[in-house]
């Protein structure tokens, strides 16, 4: 039996956060920084980790031509 820490259960009741679930965040975010493509077919947090990623990526961009 694996023995979770109180703040660990409480953030997974509160907000749906698991160890895995930050671990698919973070492999579509390192798909995205990487230049990957969009694995079609992925978890939603995969999908929620690229978007981010791709909408920073989009921001700083744009900040960047904007100081040029």
């Amino acid at each position: 039996m694996i023995l979770k820490t109180i703040s660990e259960e409480l953030l997974n009741q509160k907000l749906g956060v698991t160890f895995f679930n930050s671990l698919e965040f973070i492999r579509g975010e390192a798909d995205c920084i990487a230049g990957n493509p969009h694995r079609s077919g992925q978890t939603r947090e995969y999908d929620l980790g690229y978007g981010r990623r791709y909408e920073l990526e989009a921001q700083a961009d744009h900040t960047t031509e904007i100081l040029k």
